[in-house]
């Protein structure tokens, strides 16, 4: 978020994970790469930061919420809610959850704004009502 992904990716790659023994230092590292990963659009590397970050700590709703917005930027919408709802399970807030999917939606081009717009309308449309505020202009 800071425009400062190639440089995160860079620092973050010189932290020996294979060296970390507290799970949730461990897991925030993962996460934290594979968030910076989905910002710089490498999709498969950000699924499998979090996907590990996840297998390390299983409670924690952050590699949840990367699993699920990476997997919605790509258009796994179903598997994206699915991580969404263990995100929640976990700890997450339904507002949190919100923003980051109104993020994703700002973000997207037209054609793909109405693809989202559809998903989420037909999977809850009072919940996610505010998508047709935004319009997929």
């Amino acid at each position: 978020k800071s425009d400062q992904a190639h440089r995160a990716h860079e620092l973050l790659s010189c932290v020996p994970l294979a060296r970390q023994k507290t799970p949730k230092i461990k897991s925030a590292l993962l996460t934290t790469h594979g968030g910076v990963m989905r910002d710089l659009r490498r999709f498969d590397d950000a699924l499998r930061f979090g996907s590990e970050a996840h297998e390390t700590t299983m409670l924690d709703f952050r590699p949840c919420t990367l699993l699920g917005a990476v997997n919605f930027e790509v258009g796994n919408y179903e598997m994206a809610l699915d991580w969404y709802v263990k995100a929640t399970e976990r700890g997450a807030s339904e507002r949190a959850i919100d923003d980051d999917l109104r993020g994703i939606y700002a973000r997207a081009r037209k054609a793909k704004r109405a693809e989202i717009e559809e998903f989420l309308l037909r999977e809850d449309p009072e919940r996610y009502r505010w998508v047709k505020n935004l319009g997929s202009k």
